[in-house]
């Protein structure tokens, strides 16, 4: 039988990408084969303690390589964060693979929650995978909306059918959280609508963000969403002249819409890939904290996201603590982030875009749509205030690398200890609105796969 090992893989380097992702990846899996065989163990013989070095020694060997990481299909990024665990002596509060049937046993490898006993309630409708409904052969979330989510789980309570904890962390004095999922984004929500009463065709309305999942926390609520790039781009060198009206007086009375018709300036009208990654936090009665990737996400690709909280008071349990540290990963790369004070893919939020306020485009680009400024006898429109944000943005370090302290007041009622529900989209509890402001809560164009959290 072949084998391969540490050793294999340095002599393999020199091959070409295909080859040595290939060594990796077999490595990998094998590594996880050995892990599981170990795992479900009640007592560990001496090779098997060899067995765990070696998979320590792989994950640490593989781990750096990130450029490798993001060559590797889906699945296998999913199994370097399980062993992760291992080698950052991490500690699984939960582990779901939506791919198993409901009524499957639980199994270690697959299903696992520091509660004891077979009560985990999974609502799961689909299986996790996507599911298009049409209106006259176009895509539509909203016309047959039946509010049921792709799934939920949360925890039976003695009798009734939910009220108990996913997880309860309560006594532990943990200094990281970790939430890792995997999903795949086909398309954004969608909805038709008849173009005139008179007419019989229908068209197609598209939303630029959307809701994916949502962890419950009591107090605290962890959400991930996804926003696509906003269609219209000014330069910001664009210069804008004021019509003349009759008599050769200027007309100001211009609409933002007859300053930018004559502009080509619309690369992202129907496009809507590649798309940003978001996770929104929300304290109630405290703060609300939203981080954003770059717009560089691609429709229809499996992706691998890992949310991390670190309680940076090593003294005081999660809920307790007045400083945290938050970061966001993507198929095994730390990602560069943009913060912003609220939900990113909310109604507010989609304001300030359009203000010059918040990225809205690849290379976290703002959108620089021009305003009409009247200084007493000058009247034009011009990008006031768009250029000193961006060097505000810059000043502030407000978009950069690194892992993001958070130091703002009530932060200290953030509570993950104990989950109470996970939920998918389709979301939306009442249905209303769900034609025109909530059509983002009622996605079925997603499919997600495995969920993990872990803790240190």
């Amino acid at each position: 039988m072949w084998t391969i090992s540490l050793v294999d893989i340095f002599i393999v380097m020199s091959e070409s990408k295909e080859s040595y992702i290939k060594k990796i990846t077999t490595l990998l899996r094998k590594s996880y084969s050995d892990y599981l065989t170990v795992a479900n163990k009640e007592e560990l013989t001496d090779d098997d303690q060899k067995k765990l070095s070696e998979v320590v020694k792989t994950v640490k060997f593989i781990e750096p390589q990130k450029k490798v990481i993001k060559e590797l299909p889906s699945n296998d990024i999913v199994i370097i964060k399980k062993l992760s665990f291992l080698v950052n002596e991490l500690k699984s509060a939960f582990s779901y693979d939506l791919g198993v049937a409901n009524n499957t046993p639980n199994v270690k490898s697959r299903r696992k929650s520091t509660n004891e006993g077979h009560n985990l309630m999974v609502k799961n409708f689909t299986l996790g995978k996507i599911l298009n409904r049409n209106t006259f052969n176009i895509n539509d979330d909203v016309t047959n909306f039946t509010n049921d989510p792709i799934f939920t789980i949360e925890r039976q309570a003695g009798s009734k059918s939910n009220g108990g904890f996913i997880h309860s962390l309560k006594n532990e004095l943990s200094q990281e959280y970790n939430i890792t999922f995997s999903f795949n984004l086909s398309r954004f929500p969608s909805k038709t609508f008849q173009n005139s009463s008179s007419k019989f065709s229908m068209k197609q309305i598209t939303t630029r963000r959307t809701d994916l999942l949502k962890f419950k926390y009591g107090n605290t609520e962890i959400e991930f969403g996804a926003m696509a790039p906003m269609g219209i781009f000014v330069d910001p060198k664009q210069t804008f002249e004021i019509k003349e009206g009759e008599f050769g007086v200027k007309y100001s009375k211009q609409t933002l819409r007859d300053v930018l018709m004559p502009l080509d300036n619309k690369p992202y009208s129907k496009i809507y890939s590649q798309f940003s990654i978001a996770c929104c936090i929300n304290v109630k009665k405290g703060t609300t904290l939203s981080l954003s990737t770059d717009y560089k996400f691609e429709l229809g690709k499996n992706y691998v996201v890992t949310l991390t909280i670190n309680n940076n008071n090593n003294e005081k349990l999660f809920g307790e603590s007045e400083e945290y540290s938050v970061k966001m990963n993507v198929n095994g790369i730390d990602e560069e982030t943009s913060i912003y004070m609220g939900k990113v893919w909310g109604k507010n939020a989609n304001r300030l875009k359009n203000n010059n306020k918040i990225p809205s485009q690849p290379k976290f680009r703002y959108r620089l749509l021009p305003k009409f400024i009247n200084k007493g006898d000058m009247e034009q429109w011009e990008i006031d205030s768009a250029k000193k944000h961006i060097d505000d943005q810059i000043k502030n370090n407000l978009t950069h690398k690194d892992i993001y302290s958070i130091h703002y007041p009530n932060i200290s009622k953030l509570n993950v200890n104990n989950l109470v529900t996970i939920v998918s989209v389709p979301y939306d509890e009442t249905g209303k609105n769900i034609y025109n402001k909530k059509t983002y809560k009622v996605n079925r164009g997603v499919s997600f796969k495995n969920i993990d959290i872990s803790y240190k």
